[in-house]
This record gives C-alpha cells, sequence and structure tokens, in this order.
C-alpha cells in the first residue's frame, strides 16, 4: 500500500466519522450503519418540524464521493405525482445545490446533494453545511409542496409570495 492509498483511506475515514458526529449533533439516530472497506452507507431518522425524517449517507472511498439522500415524510399517490413532478422542478430552478426527485414508483420525496473529498477528509463543518442544506430545502419546500398536494394550489403559484406579504 503506497502513501497516496494510505490518505485516501485516513480522508475517506475522517469524512466518515465527521458525518457521524454531524448527524448525532442534529439529533438523529442510527437505523443502519453498513461499513465497508471502502465504502459506507449510514442510514439515519429524526423527528423534525415537518414529520420523521430519514437520511441516507453514501460515502465511497474511491473516486472519493459524498452524497446525501433527504426522505420527506409525505408519500405522494399516484394520481398526485404528475403534478408534484412539476412542482419539484420549480423547486430545482430555485436551488443552487442538490434537486428534489420524487420515485415514480413510490411516491417517496427526497432531496439530493453531494460533493467530492478527492485525497482529503472533508472537513466537518462542510459535512454540517451539506447535511443542513438538504434538510432546509425539506423544510423551506414543505409548505408549498401541501399547498399544492393537498389545497389544489397550482405549481405555478406555489413559490409566489401572497400579495398580502407584498
Amino acid at each position: 500500500m503506497d502513501a497516496l492509498e494510505i490518505d485516501k483511506q485516513f480522508a475517506f475515514l475522517q469524512t466518515a466519522r465527521h458525518t457521524i458526529e454531524v448527524l448525532e449533533e442534529l439529533g438523529f439516530e442510527f437505523d443502519l450503519l453498513d461499513d465497508q472497506e471502502q465504502e459506507w452507507l449510514i442510514v439515519a431518522i429524526a423527528d423534525t418540524e415537518i414529520g420523521r425524517v430519514r437520511v441516507a449517507v453514501g460515502i465511497l472511498e474511491d473516486p472519493g464521493q459524498w452524497m446525501i439522500t433527504a426522505y420527506h415524510p409525505l408519500v405522494i399517490v399516484s394520481t398526485l405525482r404528475p403534478v408534484t413532478g412539476e412542482l419539484l422542478m420549480r423547486f430545482n430552478q430555485e436551488m443552487a445545490v442538490g434537486n428534489w426527485e420524487i420515485n415514480w414508483d413510490d411516491g417517496q420525496l427526497r432531496v439530493r446533494s453531494g460533493t467530492f473529498f478527492h485525497g482529503r477528509a472533508l472537513p466537518k463543518e462542510e459535512t454540517a453545511i451539506l447535511i443542513q442544506s438538504a434538510l432546509y430545502s425539506l423544510l423551506k419546500y414543505h409548505t408549498p409542496l401541501v399547498q399544492t398536494i393537498f389545497d389544489g394550489e397550482p405549481p405555478k403559484n406555489a413559490l409566489e409570495p401572497d400579495s398580502e406579504d407584498t
């Protein structure tokens, strides 16, 4: 094993440690922790303002990738998936980092984001920002999502400020 491989493994393990620390600090409990020699899958769950949120964080030593998927508590019924898909497209247009997705088969909603950490440990602060950004997206877009799904608000109007606010 050469020095570069040792550095990659150290960066990988430090990144995993930072991820676990941040999730614990945010109040997440671990449902599953799958650690392999060169890849980890961390699955955690927490109660939030919008309900029970699950996150899955995948960390790959090579090529040095870190990915988060945060699952929204709502599951969308098949008849509402087309309008939800349009709404998620509008959410994505406003986001600089990450994206919303819907699983067309089961209706699960999720926010995904990620980064590369090539040969360096992903700093705890950066890990925290990535996790918090995904969670913030779930919170920020929760009300427009509920208004569209349950109140019938058209997706094109869901992100417009109320006339009372202007």
